[in-house]
């Protein structure tokens, strides 16, 4: 099946645009350095609604020597005390940090979470010395992804088809 790839960014922190309305219950806790136990948590619940396979066979080990090669902030919202979503943040050279993973657990989309959590993660990325906020989402993500990203500030700047099988994963 084709597959289109986005790739957006931010440039500067004047690009973010805050959501309209409020998201009350709405709290996001920081964890650095970023917990591979966790991060490997969240990318196999949130993710199988969304065909996130490329690092769905991945052990605990793989995640941790991953972890351990950069320097990450995890954030995990909640809200009212129930485990909502997740977001890592990954600092790479010459400040340009790189949102890798973002979502939030189905029962929580389209309540107004998305755009405060995206908004808070992208204010902290630029907090942490960034003169680029980049990302990468695909037609396999959630159908409001892309839009979701764009009304928040992002713009496209590279887009890719690929090829893949019909479980999502890449062709050999």
């Amino acid at each position: 099946m084709k597959v289109t790839v986005w790739h957006l960014e931010m440039t500067d922190p004047v690009q973010l645009v805050a959501p309209s309305r409020a998201a009350p219950g709405l709290a996001v806790r920081r964890e650095t350095p970023g917990d591979p136990a966790t991060i490997r948590r969240f990318y196999l619940s949130v993710g199988e609604h969304f065909r996130w396979v490329d690092r769905r066979p991945w052990g605990l080990e793989q995640w941790v020597e991953w972890a351990g090669q950069r320097a990450l902030t995890t954030l995990v919202a909640s809200v009212e005390g129930r485990e909502a979503g997740f977001a890592v943040l990954d600092v790479q050279a010459e400040g340009v940090v790189e949102l890798a993973y973002f979502g939030l657990h189905g029962d929580f989309i389209g309540r107004g979470f998305g755009g405060a959590f995206l908004h808070d993660t992208v204010r902290r990325a630029w907090a942490l010395g960034a003169n680029r906020v980049w990302l990468h989402t695909c037609s396999m993500d959630h159908p409001h992804a892309l839009r979701g990203y764009a009304v928040r500030g992002f713009r496209v700047f590279k887009t890719e088809d690929e090829e893949r099988n019909e479980d999502g994963t890449m062709m050999a």
